[in-house]
């Protein structure tokens, strides 16, 4: 009997002194400034637990229970802690060992707001930047592309855009280690048609100083065209997206040689090349030209007055009828004679010419000057109203000593 009581006592001593069990938690990862999720630990024979190396602002809530304590709080300060845990009885101690690491919350220091692509074209990678983005998720991102890690602050987004032309916002979520989320940001993503440029236009032949007729280009998404091997004095114009123009005038002769010519739509998307042949010719020189000397203009001989060539004489009144009459003396050895009678009919004004007469020295005849039936008429009609109308009479006379031109000699006209 007292053999089985010294047993028993033996037994029970050593149930009391059970080594205590920890579970090793996972190395954990918190947000500065937000309350951690509480961690539970869990074991045996854990009332004696005790903590080193916690982050500033966690604590173990007490009193632990045999088999479960837990660890609540929040990060104060950012930090990569060691943290060790240690139950003890009367057998040997048990500790374990984890990391904690506290990092701030992360956030988007990059983004584009705006990107252009093409269907079919692999994109430049686009790059994402911040900090703590352990996480990248997209939502609405063209189907072809996707998004990897180069490190927890930096993202590239890459590949070929599969869709057909299209415009989306495509929304960027991030978390950090602890899965604290950013604030989304947000980018305006354009898939664009690829540029095509039709062609090639024909052969060109053209001549150097000589303007061209423009070549008309045309296509489709033509943002830009990039010529290469252009004729020097020949320059592209965009005169829509659909269409553009060579125009200019070539300043240097050159052989036929090749001009390639490559759209871009606005995204940067290239389309296939268009190549054709431009001759650029020396111009022909002209023959020199043979200068006929100008004829020297006349100059009529200035009137000179020669007071002894004639002299005009008529009666101071006359008659209105088919004409009117004057007498001419020439003075000198010959006389060509015109004389002329600017007649004032009320309002009316006109002249009449007679014929050019020859006449001898000495000679005095009288010269008619013939109405027409429209003067005339116009001379009956004044000489109602006015009874009387003025003429005045001159002569040019182209004697043997020169030209003369008499003085007006006035005279009236009645009915």
């Amino acid at each position: 009997m007292l053999l089985l009581v010294v047993l028993l006592a033996l037994a029970g001593g050593a149930s009391a002194a059970e080594k205590p069990g920890i579970d090793k938690p996972v190395d954990q990862f918190s947000t500065l400034g937000e309350a951690i999720t509480p961690l539970k630990i869990t074991g045996k024979h854990l009332a004696s637990l005790k903590v080193t190396g916690l982050p500033q602002g966690l604590k173990l809530k007490e009193p632990p229970s045999e088999t479960e304590a837990t660890i609540e709080g929040t990060p104060e300060a950012l930090v990569v802690a060691t943290v060790t845990l240690e139950a003890t009885n009367e057998a040997e101690p048990e500790s374990v060992q984890f990391t904690w690491t506290v990092e701030s919350a992360p956030g988007f220091s990059g983004t584009p707001s705006q990107v252009r692509s093409t269907v079919g074209q692999p994109i430049t990678p686009v790059t994402v930047t911040g900090i703590n983005l352990h996480s990248l998720t997209t939502e609405h991102l063209p189907p072809g592309l996707v998004a990897n890690q180069v490190s927890d602050s930096e993202w590239v987004i890459e590949g070929t855009p599969a869709t057909p032309p299209s415009e989306t916002v495509v929304s960027l979520k991030a978390t950090n280690r602890a899965g604290t989320a950013a604030v989304p940001a947000a980018v305006t993503w354009t898939v664009e048609a690829p540029p095509h440029l039709e062609g090639p236009p024909a052969a060109q032949v053209s001549t150097a100083g000589q303007a061209i007729a423009p070549v008309i280009l045309t296509g489709s998404n033509l943002f830009s065209v990039i010529p290469l091997g252009l004729p020097a004095g020949l320059e592209l114009k965009k005169a829509s997206p659909t269409q553009w123009k060579i125009e200019g005038v070539p300043t240097t002769p050159r052989a036929a040689s090749t001009v390639t010519l490559k759209a871009t739509n606005q995204a940067g998307g290239t389309s296939a090349p268009v190549e054709f042949l431009w001759t650029v010719q020396e111009a022909q020189k002209a023959a020199p030209k043979t200068e006929t000397p100008a004829k020297p203009v006349e100059t009529p001989p200035p009137a000179t007055t020669i007071p002894s060539a004639g002299r005009l004489g008529t009666l101071p009144v006359q008659k209105a009828g088919k004409s009117l009459t004057a007498s001419f003396l020439c003075e000198v050895a010959s006389c060509k004679v015109q004389v002329t009678a600017t007649i004032t009919a009320g309002k009316k004004k006109f002249k009449i010419h007679s014929a050019r007469t020859s006449i001898t020295q000495g000679q005095k005849p009288k010269i008619p000057l013939k109405l027409s039936k429209a003067q005339q008429a116009l001379l009956v009609a004044a000489l109602k109203k006015h009874k009387k109308v003025s003429a005045a009479l001159s002569a040019s006379i182209n004697s043997s000593v020169g030209l003369q031109v008499t003085k007006a000699l006035t005279i009236a006209i009645k009915r």
